[in-house]
């Protein structure tokens, strides 16, 4: 059988060599490859080879070379796996080379390749789909699929993510490419967001003519798309602290954490007290006035008189949380005597979460 080789180092280093096929094992199957796409993103898998991500290691070849890997539909042609018969096509993941030798363990709509060296690799690239049982299936459009269908669960999920945030409007970079036509649709089949195509002069016209975007904006005018989204967010910064004081409030919940508690008329009355006892006594009668803040005296008649509580009675209070109870010296004749908690307090501006909240999606 043939193989494409290309070289760990240099991936414009290739070569064509035939290999011979080896006696196929017991419980294993092996398939033709029928049809296959190549295009940039085979390029990226042979670019990012080795690493994290580590594509050669789905296909094994001599020291020093790689197989890209490539999705395609092949038909099997040998098979000692009981529950794979010979004949049938199956849509995946496959080395650029005339068969490959898979593992097989049957699911409802194909088998997964429980090969050991792929055994750590991502499921999605180990699942095979029989044609036969696959509803996305259309014999008329296989050369479509091997193009589209590979990156369209990535614009699918893509588009999950932008609309469980809301956003209002998304602006996707190189909006020509696959992932960014696929999100796209995805993204005007939900609604809700206006959809901005970023593109070159080039490819202009065509990404016009799919339709998809409401807008279709050249790179070099980039920079006015960035300057009316911050005139659109100061337009309203506290609705942005909210949104984004909630998201935070969800995350916390997420990871385990206990959402921060309101603010009871307890602790509002300490800290507003707080504050009016740090102030210096009244120069004048403007100044008096404001210190009797009947919004203060309310709030101080439904704060019970901690010093005339029983010590048993306290409230023991986590030093980390709430801090160290301590008495304060004794007041100034005229202010009532109430022992004070030091209280950690954390102010967030509205302008400082403008500058962070803002995210793009690339594609």
């Amino acid at each position: 059988m043939r193989e494409l080789h290309i070289s760990k180092s240099n991936i414009r280093d290739t070569a064509l060599v035939d290999v011979a096929s080896p006696p196929l094992a017991p419980g294993a199957a092996r398939l033709k490859l029928d049809l296959f796409a190549l295009t940039s993103n085979n390029v990226t898998y042979a670019a990012l080879g080795e690493g994290m991500l580590s594509y050669w290691d789905f296909f094994p070849a001599p020291a020093g070379f790689g197989k890209v890997p490539v999705w395609g539909f092949a038909t099997v042609t040998e098979s000692n796996a009981p529950d794979i018969a010979v004949g049938s096509r199956f849509y995946g993941y496959y080395p650029l080379a005339e068969t490959l030798d898979v593992t097989p363990r049957k699911t409802a709509t194909g088998f997964i390749d429980t090969a050991p060296h792929r055994a750590a690799k991502a499921a999605l690239y180990n699942v095979y789909t029989d044609v036969s049982a696959d509803p996305a299936y259309d014999a008329a459009y296989e050369p479509e699929q091997t193009l589209f269908r590979p990156l369209y669960g990535t614009g699918w999920w893509a588009a999950d993510f932008i609309k469980q945030n809301a956003a209002k409007s998304v602006v996707l970079s190189s909006a020509s490419s696959k992932t960014a036509l696929a999100t796209a649709h995805q993204l005007r089949q939900l609604g809700g967001a206006e959809l901005i195509g970023l593109t070159s002069p080039g490819n202009e016209a065509y990404v016009r003519e799919s339709g998809l975007y409401d807008r279709v904006v050249l790179y070099d005018d980039a920079a006015t798309l960035q300057a009316e989204a911050r005139r659109h967010q100061q337009s309203d910064p506290h609705r942005t602290w909210r949104r984004a004081h909630a998201q935070h409030r969800h995350r916390r919940h997420r990871l385990g954490g206990a959402p921060r508690r309101r603010a009871t008329p307890r602790s509002q009355a300490r800290i507003l007290l707080r504050s009016h006892l740090r102030r210096r006594a009244p120069q004048s009668r403007t100044a008096t006035r404001r210190r009797h803040d009947p919004r203060l005296a309310r709030l101080l008649s439904r704060l019970p008189r901690l010093r005339d509580r029983p010590a048993h009675h306290r409230r023991r209070r986590h030093p980390s949380r709430l801090g160290q109870a301590r008495r304060r010296p004794s007041p100034t004749p005229g202010r009532p005597r109430l022992q004070l908690l030091s209280l950690p307090l954390c102010a967030v501006s509205p302008h400082e979460i403008l500058e962070k909240s803002c995210a793009c999606v690339w594609s």
